[in-house]
């Protein structure tokens, strides 16, 4: 008897002490668990947090663009200020040059001038036929300074002048070169045959007459009136050319 109630209080134990989760066979089969929900205003927090790290992005990369482009024109600047500054140091020494060749045949032609014009009229004396030869046979040549121009066109740097004006203006002064070049190649050849001509009746070094039939020749009239007119069409290009510098001057200032 004992022992049956022993037995009843073991299975009795065993029945306490089992779990009561379903799948281990107590409880219920069909209970199911709760999920938590998310607080009130969630997404819409969520939402904003998002936007906002979106628009912290998005300003950092608009500094971050504004700042490079700031750079870029940084530097564009000090590029163009570079080369306007040697295109400025160029054409000032053109313009001294100029001014100088130009100063030259002014003082040639005033030299010319008179002696062409009492020509035939009167008697003119030998040593002044001379010393005028000996003037007007020799010419300054000019040798412009353009490196800097040549270079901006090798490396086609010349957009880097942001000025139109300033293009067109450092195209037509240097283009005028060729002319320049023009006269001085069609004087100098003058120049030869005058002194092809006058060489054999006159002593350069002493500036005096040898044969004075040149005195009274035609083709030394002929001669002197080619120099003068060589003289007058070179003094007009040497202005021309002063004044397209002078204008290009003014236009090359450095930009702040």
């Amino acid at each position: 008897m004992r022992d049956q109630n022993q037995n009843q209080n073991q299975k009795k134990s065993g029945n306490e002490a089992r779990p009561t989760n379903p799948k281990q066979g107590g409880g219920n089969g069909n209970k199911r668990f709760r999920h938590n929900k998310p607080p009130r205003n969630f997404w819409k927090s969520l939402l904003t947090n998002k936007g906002f790290d979106l628009l912290v992005l998005v300003i950092g990369i608009t500094i971050a663009f504004a700042i490079n482009n700031w750079m870029t024109a940084k530097d564009e600047l000090a590029e163009e200020n570079f080369y306007i500054n040697n295109l400025a140091v160029d054409v000032d020494k053109d313009i001294a040059r100029l001014t100088a060749s130009l100063a030259g045949l002014k003082e040639d032609y005033e030299v010319l001038i008179p002696y062409v014009e009492k020509f035939g009229k009167e008697a003119v004396v030998g040593d002044s036929l001379a010393s005028v030869v000996v003037a007007i046979l020799s010419i300054d040549t000019f040798e412009g300074d353009n490196h800097t121009y040549l270079s901006m066109i090798s490396t086609t740097k010349l957009p880097v002048i942001t000025d139109p004006e300033v293009r067109i203006k450092l195209a037509e002064y240097y283009h005028f070169y060729k002319t320049i070049e023009r006269f001085e190649d069609v004087y100098s050849n003058s120049l030869l045959d005058m002194n092809n001509y006058f060489s054999p009746s006159i002593n350069y070094t002493l500036r005096s007459v040898i044969n004075r039939s040149v005195l009274s020749s035609v083709q030394t009239k002929n001669n002197l009136l080619l120099a003068t007119s060589h003289l007058e069409d070179g003094i007009e290009r040497y202005q021309e050319a002063l004044v397209l510098a002078q204008d290009l001057r003014k236009s090359l200032v450095p930009i702040h």
